[in-house]
Formats: C-alpha cells, structure tokens, sequence
C-alpha cells in the first residue's frame, strides 16, 4: 500500500455516535463563542457561569413558562440578532421571538438566582 498517494479508495466510515457526538461538539463550540460575544452585554454578564451544555439544553428544549418580560422589551435587537445567529448556526432554523424571550427568561433564571 502506497501511504504518499493522493488517491486512497477506502474510507472509514463514523458510527452514529461519533457523528452525534461531533455534531454536539461543534454545538458546544457555537454556545462557547456566542457567550463570548453576548457576555459584553449589561443584561447577561454572568452567562460565563452557566455551562455551554446547560445552554445547549435550554436552546433544544425551551420550557414554556410565564415570560417574566414583554415581548421585544426583554432584549436589545442587537441581543436577538446574536440568538438568532446562534440558533441559525445550530439549528439551521430561525424561530419566533417568543422562543427567543423563552430562552432568555430560562437564561436569566439562572444568572440572576
């Protein structure tokens, strides 16, 4: 077998649990940056506290609760904007600002105990 040759004819192919389990790390990846970015923000400076994975569960699985904020008062455009892109990165899908102001009351819950 020639390992210099450009061509190989043999791949090996990922199991469905390695290929989940990347996804999930690039997702993780995502969250890690968008922290980053949104941390600058008055409103989610302690986000740093709170896991990429714990984000990353809020994101998939919003619980319905009471909104503690008024629609489109909770959060600055450029805000949306960032959770917007961040969904779009991890999810392919833009979502209602209801999911949004969800996320976010689920988010604060845990900043602000």
């Amino acid at each position: 077998m020639d390992y210099d040759s450009d061509t190989y004819d043999e791949y090996v192919e990922f199991s469905v649990e390695i290929i989940e389990e990347m996804k999930e790390n690039s997702q993780l990846k995502s969250i890690s940056l968008f922290k980053d970015y949104i941390s600058r923000e008055p409103e989610f400076t302690g986000i740093g506290y709170i896991s990429s994975y714990d984000l990353l569960q809020i994101f998939q699985n919003p619980k319905k609760c009471k909104c503690k904020c008024k629609p489109k008062s909770c959060i600055s455009n450029y805000q949306l904007d960032l959770l917007k892109d961040l969904t779009s990165t991890l999810f392919d899908k833009i979502y209602s600002e209801k999911y949004y102001d969800t996320v976010c009351d689920q988010i604060f819950a845990k900043i602000y105990i």
